[in-house]
This record gives structure tokens, C-alpha cells and sequence, in this order.
């Protein structure tokens, strides 16, 4: 059963994977401009690799036996979160008539306000009165987005 649950999470992580490297290009029209997003919660991944770990540890002094199958997803599980967290970027995706902003959709007619402060936070205020943040990877990618909205006249 743990081994099923373990290959059903990595099943999902390389739907997801996919979805959002290839798949989310060719949704809602053409992309205008792509941002990459400041890389967030290395630390919580680091905690969850020390865990598995941890894990693997216990198994092997307590009962002296983990099965090469479970042993072999676990490893896989500790990459991919290796991946997810130091190699894969999250991106701003700016399309013709929205925002795909961690992979949800905002169209263009429910933002009230862009806001971009100094330590380079892109705040998208949403007319029903929510703001997200999404803080950019370098600083001229601010100055991109300025310039996609065409404020810089």
C-alpha cells in the first residue's frame, strides 16, 4: 500500500510537471511575456528530505529491512523535491487576455490595480478586494513588466 501511495505522489508530481513546463503555454491564447518568480521554502524542503530520511533510518535500525521498491521511491521522492525546490522556476505567465500566476489563471478584467514596490514584489490587487504577491526573481524583470502594461509613457 505505501509503495502505491508513493508511486501514485510521483505519478502526479510528473503530471504537474509536465502540465506546467509544456502544457500551460498553449492554454489561453499567446504567451506575451514570462517572468520567473523568486525561488521560495528551500528550507521546508530540506526539512522534508531530513525527514525521509529520517525515515529510512529508523526503518533500517527498528525492523533491519525496507524493500528495495519503497527504498527505490523514496530516492526518487527525495530528487524530485531536490528539483522542485533548487532547479525548477516558477514563472509569471502574462497571456493576451489574463495572468497565469502559480499556475491559476487571473483574467485582466477581475484586477483592479498592478503595484510594483521597491524590493521588486509585483502586487496584483483583484477587484473582489484580495492581493497577491508575487515577488520577481531580478530586478529588470520589473522594469519588463512596466513595460509590457505600457506605465513607463
Amino acid at each position: 500500500m505505501v509503495n502505491v501511495i508513493l508511486f501514485l505522489t510521483i505519478l502526479l508530481f510528473f503530471s504537474y510537471a509536465i502540465y506546467e513546463q509544456f502544457l500551460i503555454e498553449k492554454r489561453k491564447g499567446q504567451t506575451k511575456l514570462k517572468v520567473p518568480l523568486k525561488k521560495q521554502h528551500k528550507i521546508d524542503s530540506l526539512i522534508f528530505i531530513g525527514l525521509i530520511i529520517i525515515l529510512v533510518y529508523q526503518s533500517f535500525t527498528q525492523s533491519g529491512y525496507i524493500s528495495s521498491t519503497t527504498l527505490f521511491l523514496l530516492a526518487a521522492i527525495i530528487i524530485l523535491a531536490i528539483y522542485n525546490t533548487f532547479f525548477r522556476t516558477s514563472m509569471l505567465i502574462f497571456k493576451t487576455e489574463g495572468i497565469f500566476y502559480l499556475n491559476i489563471y487571473i483574467d485582466y478584467q477581475k484586477i483592479h490595480q498592478l503595484n510594483l514596490t521597491q524590493n521588486n514584489i509585483l502586487i496584483i490587487n483583484l477587484k473582489n478586494k484580495k492581493s497577491l504577491f508575487a515577488p520577481l526573481a531580478r530586478e529588470e524583470d520589473g522594469q519588463r513588466v512596466v513595460n509590457f502594461f505600457g506605465a513607463d509613457k
